[in-house]
Formats: structure tokens, C-alpha cells, sequence
């Protein structure tokens, strides 16, 4: 009977053991299966977004990191080239390789699009970004006083708006946009911040503002803070939500 719980203890044991290395295994390297459906949400996406070139996935890696594959992933094309002397034109291959990351094991996902990234327009998309928050700002400021800052993160592509468009809540972006606010906390309370993040939720939606998320922190700003060079003060509570997401009391982080 001893022999028989001492080979049952063996063996869980043993089993615990396994699981344990292939737990820190798939922690620090992924495993087989993820990565083949990572590469087959990569391939399904390009194949969706992309139809016009063609694209070679080399191999990928995972980064233990952020928790998803990376993968460098080739643009095959060609182009022209013109001899330096007078002469006809001749065709050659151009490669131009982008980087990917696909997220998510059940059911994996493009997180960073290299292709997208390199057709971003980024001086309009600084100025859109500023003339939004600027924009944002003046709205809520009438509903919530202890407003301190509004930053938004948004995209534009090449060529997908005229070069002297104007900032419009109406804008047709193909991506919905990131709003940073910054809340003068000094003297609130968690409660506080909850109010006035549900206050700034209503309020976005009622204007129809196509935000993606809002990340909020309410921040100690003292004069102290400034000449420590915090402009924005120290962070005393953060609260965050997606578009259409329903907040709690208990969403509220101190720090």
C-alpha cells in the first residue's frame, strides 16, 4: 500500500514538474501552436488588407514581452530602373520588408501593421492630434472644472485628406483615436475621479466624439511640482475606458 502512494506521489510529482517547465517554457518562447495560428492570422490579414502586392512572412519570434509573435514580412514588387546612360528602361525586383506583431492565442490579432505605419502622415497627423484636443478641451471645460489637459492620438494616412484640412469631430478617420486627459486632483478623492470620469464619458458621447479610449489621470499639480519640471503634476488616481465600456467605482487606481 506505501509502495503504491509513494509511485502515485512519484508521478504527480513528475506531472506538476512537467507542467511547471512547459509553463515557463510557453512563457519565454511561445509554443508551436500559437505561432502557426499567429502566422495564419498574419497571412489572413494581408491577404484582407492588402490583395493588391504579394507577401512573403519570414520567420517569426516571440516576444515574451508584450506576449506575441514578431514577424518581418517582405513586399514583393517591382520597379524601374533607368540606365545612367541614354538607353531603354529595364524591369528589376525591389523588396521592401515590414515589421508585424499578432497578439492573442484563442484568437490572435494584428496589433502593429508595418505596412500601415509607413503610410502614415505624421506632421498631419501631429496638427489634427493638437486642433482635437484643443477642440475636446473647450467642450468639456464647461462640464468639468477641474480640467487641466486634453491630448489626442490619432491617424491619417498619405494622401487620404487634402494638406489644409481642418480639425472636425466629423472627420472621416478610417481609426478611431486615443483622448489623454489630464485632471487637476489636488484635492479630490476617488469618488471625485469617478464623477468626473463619468461626467467626461456622457459628455464625449453626447457630441459624438469617435474615440477609441480615454485614459484619464488626476494629477497632485502644485508649484512645487512645476518647478520640478511635472507640469502635469504627480499622478494621484488613473481611470481609463473604451467606447461603449460601463466604469465602476472600483476602476478607479490609486497611485
Amino acid at each position: 500500500m506505501r509502495s503504491m502512494w509513494k509511485k502515485i506521489i512519484l508521478w504527480a510529482s513528475l506531472v506538476i514538474l512537467v507542467s511547471f517547465v512547459l509553463f515557463v517554457y510557453n512563457e519565454f518562447n511561445g509554443n508551436p501552436v500559437s505561432k502557426y495560428r499567429s502566422e495564419k492570422a498574419l497571412q489572413s490579414y494581408l491577404t484582407s488588407m492588402y490583395s493588391d502586392n504579394d507577401y512573403r512572412i519570414h520567420e517569426g519570434f516571440y516576444d515574451f514581452k508584450f506576449k506575441e509573435y514578431y514577424f518581418k514580412v517582405t513586399e514583393i514588387g517591382s520597379g524601374t530602373v533607368v540606365a545612367e546612360e541614354v538607353g531603354p528602361e529595364t524591369k528589376t525586383p525591389t523588396v521592401q520588408d515590414y515589421s508585424f506583431t499578432v497578439h492573442g492565442f484563442v484568437s490572435p490579432k494584428v496589433r502593429i501593421d508595418g505596412i500601415r505605419v509607413s503610410r502614415l502622415d505624421h506632421p498631419l497627423m501631429e496638427r489634427l492630434g493638437k486642433e482635437a484636443g484643443k477642440d475636446i478641451y473647450q467642450e468639456l471645460q464647461q462640464t468639468v472644472g477641474s480640467l487641466h489637459k486634453v491630448e489626442v492620438t490619432l491617424e491619417a494616412l498619405k494622401e487620404q485628406f487634402d494638406a489644409n484640412v481642418s480639425w472636425d469631430r466629423t472627420l472621416p478617420l478610417d481609426r478611431p483615436y486615443h483622448i489623454f486627459i489630464v485632471l487637476d486632483a489636488s484635492d479630490f478623492s476617488a469618488d471625485d475621479v469617478y464623477e468626473a470620469a463619468t461626467e467626461i464619458q456622457s459628455e464625449l458621447d453626447e457630441l459624438g466624439y469617435k474615440y477609441e479610449r480615454v485614459t484619464i489621470n488626476a494629477n497632485i499639480i502644485s508649484e512645487a511640482a512645476v518647478k520640478d519640471g511635472a507640469e502635469n503634476g504627480y499622478v494621484k488616481y488613473g481611470i481609463g475606458f473604451d467606447k461603449g465600456e460601463r466604469m465602476n467605482r472600483k476602476d478607479v487606481k490609486e497611485f
